[in-house]
């Protein structure tokens, strides 16, 4: 982890003071703090926050449009049943100091590239299919408010239960955690986010030719082939994360080449020509026709199509069934065991880090 000199203090309008004493991450264009409140209440017990931070000179400006989008998600009630618990909390500033932007966001646990790695890449189906639902309820919910996110995949996916944070951060000293089923999960990063119907009530016009963006394993095939995104492309991202979560791989990932570009030539390539049952051939056979048909579904959807959410569901909750026929004595929590020292931890993640970063289009 990257300590920061304790005189590195934000201080907005002469109102907040924030200590930005760690960096979580530094990525192209942002930067992620751990940073507290300074005030007399927060003394005995911090409440931390992210604090995002970008360069006010930036050619991809993204902190604005990302605050926007998530303060529309979270003012807008759901059509149906559905809550904005997968939506993340900001904090009551956003703005500019000092040539940089500013974004304040509540502190969260382990993301799920994170836990799926510090797992040895193998969760129990009964986790996975939990995971799953959550997924599928966010996505939902984000698409009855007209946005589309763009750039799901699982490092954007983050869990909310308290007691993962020092986990991750290594304040407290624990060496392993448990997230039960009822932690709620997280969708970050809305930088890429657009609204796909208007005020209007239009939907966004077909268009192709366009440049592919995102991270191209978890990315959709028509983002990859340069047509404009949908509501289908998040679907697709999300199959993505199906296959990753119970195979442990995907069949375009870990692609060796010479060159970065011949590396994303290569899964271009594959992503386009593969077949829904290639995908799933090494998904478990008791839940294999039920994954597949899924995939199936969203690959045959329109530009414009309305998806059948409650379809997709209902698949997953089929995998349920039969997941808790075959092991009717499967715990649901997710168990994060450290297999060394907080220092491993934080190697093994900046290496999981620096390898998807090969697949980021920019």
């Amino acid at each position: 982890m990257l300590k920061l000199k304790p005189q590195n203090y934000l201080s907005i309008n002469n109102k907040y003071r924030y200590c930005t004493d760690n960096i979580l991450t530094k990525g192209t264009f942002c930067t992620l703090y751990k940073g507290y409140l300074i005030s007399d209440e927060n003394k005995k017990v911090k409440k931390y926050f992210t604090i995002k931070s970008e360069s006010s000179s930036s050619k991809h400006p993204q902190l604005k449009h990302e605050e926007e989008i998530i303060r529309h998600l979270k003012n807008n009630p759901s059509k149906s049943e559905i809550k904005s618990n997968g939506i993340p909390k900001l904090s009551e500033y956003y703005g500019s100091i000092n040539n940089k932007n500013y974004l304040i966001m509540d502190l969260y646990g382990y993301t799920l590239d994170q836990i799926f790695e510090l797992s040895d890449f193998k969760l129990t189906d009964i986790s996975i299919f939990n995971i799953l639902k959550k997924i599928l309820d966010i996505i939902e919910y984000i698409h009855e408010n007209r946005v589309i996110h763009r750039d799901i995949e699982p490092s954007h996916l983050i869990y909310t239960n308290e007691d993962t944070s020092d986990l991750l951060f290594g304040n407290s000293g624990k060496k392993e955690g448990k997230m039960d089923s009822n932690s709620d999960l997280i969708l970050l990063d809305y930088g890429l986010s657009k609204f796909y119907i208007n005020d209007k009530g239009e939907h966004i016009k077909f268009k192709d030719n366009k440049t592919p963006f995102g991270n191209m394993i978890f990315c959709s095939i028509w983002n990859l082939l340069g047509i404009e995104e949908s509501r289908r492309d998040d679907l697709d991202s999300f199959c993505n994360i199906i296959i990753y979560l119970m195979t442990g791989n995907l069949p375009w990932k870990n692609i060796k080449a010479k060159t970065h570009q011949q590396i994303k030539d290569r899964i271009k390539e594959i992503k386009v020509s593969i077949s829904p049952l290639e995908i799933c051939q090494n998904v478990n056979l008791i839940y294999n026709d039920n994954i597949l048909k899924l995939i199936e579904y969203v690959r045959s959807l329109q530009f414009n199509d309305l998806p059948k959410y409650d379809y997709l569901r209902k698949l997953i909750d089929l995998c349920i069934e039969k997941c808790n026929k075959k092991f009717p004595s499967l715990s649901h929590d997710i168990v994060v065991i450290n297999r060394s020292e907080d220092a491993e931890i934080e190697r093994i993640l900046e290496e999981r880090k620096k390898e998807r970063e090969k697949y980021i289009f920019y």
